[in-house]
């Protein structure tokens, strides 16, 4: 046998494994696994458990590949659990699900979870649920596209998460018996060339939730009927969130209130919060800060093109350090509503 033959012999796995894989460089051709034929890539069957099997069977340090455009219809949850260097390349595939999960006040089923590890990357996924009246349901609220637990330095490139009845991403601290892990440096964006690759679309509660994570990015994302509130911060009992930077985003309504809003009834307040060059399609840019604490929070640069209608900036509770300079929001002088509300101690700036 020629040489040339015997290197195609070899060569030709390689090829078809790396063939339209994006940023393939990231990791060596002998640790990255294609998810198999076996898993059913059509979306006629449910294959949570196959693909979960599969998933596992990954070692830590290696990247998974779907497939080009698959359809994987998955019912239940789909689990990252204490994973480590690992990157999953979607490839444009979709996981989905045409039923809901089970109703509160049992847990919410997420379509993918990230509980614990660190240095996940999911990039190029599709996420879809059975929400298409984007409304609130307080039965189905916890039914996130993604939830995200306790884990850190978790990245989400260029994701399509449409029609869940929860978030589109939560961000929460893991519970163990001995108390609680926070998330860290968790960052959500698109690659700014992309546009519209990765949209967020349909929600039926908030848009990204955090209740509790320091480090986290959210970046140039696309979000679309969100029936509660974009980009909401609701510190959960001894949890804090700092350092926060929602940066470049566009949000086109239906959303709620609020473009941006921060409560923090149990926990220890949101602190160094950058809210920055976002822009607002349909509705009034608006920011409300409400209980407990808050500190060193800059809303600069954003733009909207619809008059304020409502409370543009609400501050409640303990407000240190808030700056709110050269956004671009227009005014109905006969029903802009109050343009500023203060209910404050130590509101600064």
């Amino acid at each position: 046998m020629s040489l040339v033959r015997r290197l195609g012999k070899v060569l030709l796995p390689v090829v078809l494994l790396f063939a339209g894989l994006p940023g393939a460089a990231d990791a060596s051709p002998s640790r990255c696994y294609p998810v198999p034929t076996s898993v059913d890539a059509t979306g006629r069957g449910d294959v949570t458990s196959a693909l979960q099997a599969f998933i596992d069977s990954v070692p830590d340090g290696a990247c998974i590949s779907f497939p080009r455009r698959g359809s994987y219809r998955a019912e239940g949850t789909i689990s990252l659990t204490d994973r480590n260097n690992l990157t999953l390349y979607g490839n444009g595939s979709t996981i989905f699900a045409t039923t809901h999960g089970p109703a509160w006040p049992e847990p919410g089923r997420q379509q993918l979870v990230i509980v614990g590890g660190s240095h996940i990357t999911v990039k190029a996924l599709r996420i879809r649920s059975v929400n298409t009246s984007c409304t609130h349901d307080v039965t189905y609220e916890f039914e996130a596209g993604v939830g995200i637990f306790g884990a850190a330095d978790v990245r989400l490139v260029n994701l399509w998460i449409r029609n869940v009845s929860g978030d589109f991403v939560y961000v929460d601290a893991r519970r163990l018996p001995d108390g609680f892990v926070p998330p860290r440096n968790i960052t959500i964006k698109n690659a700014p060339m992309v546009e519209p690759a990765g949209r967020f679309r349909c929600s039926g509660r908030q848009g990204i939730a955090a209740v509790s994570g320091t480090g986290l990015v959210f970046r140039n994302l696309y979000l679309k009927s969100t029936a509660l509130i974009p980009f909401d911060l609701e510190n959960m009992p001894e949890q804090e969130i700092r350092g926060v930077s929602i940066i470049a985003n566009t949000v086109e309504a239906p959303f709620g209130a609020y473009l941006v809003a921060a409560a923090s009834v149990y926990g220890t307040g949101t602190h160094d919060v950058a809210v920055r060059g976002n822009r607002v399609i349909g509705k009034w840019l608006g920011v409300a800060l409400d209980n407990n604490a808050h500190s060193d929070w800059a809303v600069t640069g954003n733009t909207s093109d619809t008059p304020a209608g409502n409370q543009l900036v609400v501050l409640r509770g303990s407000v240190q350090n808030f700056a709110f300079r050269s956004n671009v929001q227009p005014f109905n002088p006969l029903g802009a509503g109050l343009v500023l509300y203060l209910d404050s101690v130590g509101c600064v700036g």
